[in-house]
């Protein structure tokens, strides 16, 4: 079952006839229905949420469908971008990881700011996140201990790694620490001369 919500602000009426399959769903049954439950699969569902002109949140069982759902929008073009809430992990250490109660929070937050389509799952909704209250100042030309630094990432459950590609991850080499923060699209490069801050700038680490 996918539940479909559209909210229109000029839609007054509040009655409708029903919509029972999938050739009911034309602009008339829209503009009568404030939100629209059918029993749908695959690349039906993209079709019957495409070219929103309101905030749409999609509700489906799994993460797996989560995917899928996004990857028919790309596919067919009846969405330009659908953003994915994931789950929090079952097991017990990762799901103390505050990079990704941060990431939700920054999804969670853009989604109530600036619309859009999001897909989730009921777990996803109900997992706990974080609004990023919590951070770590730095500029450019200030004396900031590297050790102070390296010592807040790993508090904040960041993961240690070789190479930064995902959000939550860090790296620290010589007089060069990368960080991928979950509220940013890209990994940032500190670059030190002891404990003084060089340069910041963000990469692409592809």
């Amino acid at each position: 079952m996918a539940w479909v919500k559209r909210e229109r602000m000029q839609d007054k009426e509040k009655d409708g006839r029903p919509v029972s399959s999938l050739f009911d769903l034309d602009e008339e049954a829209w503009l009568r229905n404030k939100s629209v439950h059918l029993v749908s699969k695959g690349a039906m569902r993209s079709w019957a949420a495409r070219d929103p002109d309101t905030s749409l949140l999609v509700l489906l069982p799994d993460q797996r469908q989560v995917r899928d759902f996004a990857a028919d929008c790309e596919t067919l073009g009846t969405i330009k971008k659908v953003t994915e809430l994931p789950e929090m992990p079952l097991t017990e250490d990762e799901s103390r990881s505050e990079a990704l109660k941060v990431q939700r929070g920054g999804i969670l937050e853009h989604f109530r700011i600036y619309g859009g389509t999001m897909a989730a799952t009921p777990a996803s909704l109900l997992a706990p996140f974080s609004a990023g209250g919590d951070h770590f100042e730095i500029e450019q030309g200030s004396n900031d201990p590297r050790q102070r630094l390296l010592g807040w990432l790993v508090q904040k459950g960041y993961e240690r790694s070789e190479l930064v590609w995902s959000p939550g991850q860090y790296v620290s080499r010589g007089s060069i620490i990368d960080v991928f923060s979950p509220s940013d699209p890209y990994p940032v490069r500190l670059e030190f001369f002891d404990d003084e801050i060089e340069s910041i700038r963000f990469f692409d680490p592809e």
